[in-house]
């Protein structure tokens, strides 16, 4: 108990000596105890985290360039015209977020050179300087979505950023800069202006997630199969029909492809060789009877269907109304069920399948001399 009870004072002791802190610079700055901006930046002098979002500012307070070792700055949901040296000149800053404010420009001559993390997303921004990689050479990840950029500066290919975001601004073509940038690993160019991917994403061998939906890209160029780690793409609304770009079928990591409303009828033979997927999205398409009824029943037995490495195959109580000549090249298949469907007629295609043992038909409304099979 009496440890305890000395514990309990030296906390109290503390506090007394941190409110007393807080009185004199309150005092020194003519400042009105009450004022939540004050109260906020002092507590980042004991944390290094200072969390100003949402508070009605329109202009970085000056006392922030008082405070020592601050690693985290957050302004986010302001009125901030700019970001100026009060902030930009904070050697130990890690991580600093201004998104949703009015940013039009940066200023120049700051340094941040434990930057790791930048979000100057929703802002104003038309432009980037071009010494930004010498503000921030280690900055890492890089959310500039939702600004007024078209253009960005041959120095950019200079960061050794890693996951880049600027979807929701106004390219017309994909910056040559990015593509030089070997190191990404994640990249959103979506609700943008691109008409084309030029073949130099090749270069980028490092990309995991790529999004460039909401677009007007109309094809894929050969060399965006030569992606060998992407693992995530979404191409989605944009005009890339009728027929599935083929190219997706050589990316050897892909696992999750979305394509939503982008005007697929059809799906090439390649498509089976996309085995690694494990989701797949085609909403709003209108492909071609069966597959339409297959994607109903579960995407991924579009890719069964076209894997001749297939030995499995059930497309029962689909709404099938007839049987695709393509099942001829499932050598592989052992079982199939087509059970439950509105089939009529039995194609020749079926009879190539050599190693069938289970084959079932029931509950079609066969025509003769079809209705006669039944299950083996």
């Amino acid at each position: 108990r009496a440890r305890l009870a000395m514990t309990m004072k030296q906390k109290q002791k503390q506090m007394r000596k941190e409110v007393e802190q807080t009185r004199r610079f309150l005092a020194s700055k003519n400042m009105d105890v009450g004022n939540p901006q004050v109260l906020l930046m002092e507590r980042a002098r004991y944390t290094g985290i200072l969390n100003l979002k949402h508070t009605n500012l329109k202009s970085v307070p000056p006392e922030v360039k008082d405070l020592k070792d601050l690693k985290v700055a957050d302004f986010r949901m302001n009125s901030l015209a700019s970001l100026d040296e009060h902030i930009l000149e904070h050697e130990a800053l890690t991580v600093l977020d201004a998104s949703h404010n009015r940013v039009a420009h940066l200023a120049s001559g700051s340094s941040l050179p434990s930057l790791k993390v930048l979000c100057l997303a929703f802002n104003e921004l038309k432009q980037l300087p071009a010494d930004l990689p010498r503000k921030a050479p280690g900055v890492e990840v890089l959310y500039l979505s939702g600004n007024y950029l078209s253009s960005l500066p041959e120095t950019f290919a200079e960061l050794e950023c890693k996951d880049l975001y600027v979807s929701e601004n106004s390219f017309a073509a994909v910056p040559p800069s990015i593509l030089e940038m070997t190191q990404i690993t994640k990249l959103s160019l979506s609700c943008n202006r691109l008409k084309f991917i030029p073949p130099q994403i090749s270069a980028l061998v490092n990309l995991q997630f790529l999004d460039i939906s909401f677009n007007d890209i109309s094809e894929l160029p050969k060399q965006f199969g030569e992606l060998p780690n992407l693992e995530r793409l979404n191409a989605g609304f944009n005009p890339l029909g009728p027929e599935l770009p083929a190219c997706l079928s050589t990316l050897p990591k892909l696992s999750e492809l979305n394509l939503d409303f982008s005007n697929i009828r059809n799906l090439p033979l390649c498509f089976g060789e996309m085995a690694v997927l494990s989701e797949l999205q085609l909403e709003g398409n209108a492909l071609e009877h069966p597959f339409d009824a297959i994607y109903k029943k579960s995407p991924l037995l579009l890719v069964d269907f076209f894997n001749t490495e297939t030995e499995t195959l059930d497309l029962s109580d689909c709404g099938i109304e007839e049987i695709p000549s393509e099942i001829g090249r499932l050598q592989r298949l052992y079982s199939l069920d087509l059970s439950d469907n509105d089939i009529k007629v039995v194609p020749q295609a079926v009879g190539q399948l050599y190693n069938l043992i289970t084959f079932s038909l029931e509950g079609n409304p066969l025509e003769p001399p079809f209705n006669q099979v039944r299950r083996q």
